[in-house]
């Protein structure tokens, strides 16, 4: 994938982060779209450049938060490294399994952060409301997954030479099976 193309879905994200996802909150969940940029470095780039990307977009997400630094430097980086472990295993043109692989890493992300903020901060925090926000938050961010993948495989395919995502590897053949078997078209 293009350089330029890269950095355009970094503006995207966080032009749509700071301006709009305050007006999209639901039940106090803010839409993650730096969690959903995460998942897509390491799903479409691989383990290392979903690190490196995960981590600058959790650099970038602190620097404008002003809350604990460095706090989703890691988690996004853990997000991007953990989603480019599981590129090869999971056919990545199927929305349903995105959207099946961000519910998981946003639980990942969350689980991390409060493990970080206990760490941290330490005391008895309140686990069971934020436990409670954690669900939330998988659900919102799974069914914002799903137009934000479709959109960004759409834009890949127009305006990248290759066709977008070429270099990605045609789901298992066990999977391949089973989502014959419920209808689901495979590659």
């Amino acid at each position: 994938m293009s350089a330029i193309f890269i950095l355009n879905l970094f503006i995207v994200s966080f032009l749509f982060q700071s301006t709009l996802a305050p007006y999209a909150t639901v039940a106090s969940v803010r839409p993650d779209l730096i969690l959903l940029l995460a998942c897509v470095a390491g799903l479409f780039f691989g383990r290392r450049r979903g690190l490196l990307l995960g981590a600058l977009a959790g650099f970038l997400q602190d620097s404008l938060s002003g809350g604990l630094f460095g706090l989703n430097i890691l988690s996004k980086a853990l997000v991007g490294l953990a989603a480019g472990a599981l590129q090869r295993n999971v056919g990545l043109h199927h929305r349903l399994l995105q959207a099946l692989l961000v519910a998981v890493l946003t639980a990942f992300d969350g689980l991390v952060t409060i493990v970080l903020v206990r760490l941290f901060y330490g005391g008895e925090a309140l686990v069971l409301p934020t436990v409670v926000l954690l669900v939330y938050q998988t659900l919102y961010n799974v069914l914002l997954a799903v137009p934000y993948f479709a959109v960004l495989s759409r834009v890949a395919r127009r305006y990248l030479p290759s066709g977008g995502f070429a270099d990605i590897p045609a789901a298992p053949s066990g999977l391949r099976q089973l989502l014959q078997r419920t209808r689901y078209r495979v590659p």
